[in-house]
């Protein structure tokens, strides 16, 4: 699931986690929890805001 999401991000780091949800085939739940864990571990960032910021992977 982390990797999956780190290449979308890759592709296109506007994403929103209901985006990746869609791509993946997860629920919402799921990609924000592999979100969450791959943000503490360091591997992506948020940039910007909530609404207008993006994500970047590091």
């Amino acid at each position: 699931m982390e990797n999956q999401i780190i290449k979308l991000l890759t592709e296109d780091n506007r994403l929103s986690q209901k985006q990746i949800a869609a791509k993946t085939g997860r629920s919402i739940t799921t990609v924000q929890r592999a979100m969450k864990k791959l943000s503490e571990q360091g591997k992506i960032v948020r940039e910007g805001g909530k609404r207008f910021g993006h994500w970047k992977v590091k």
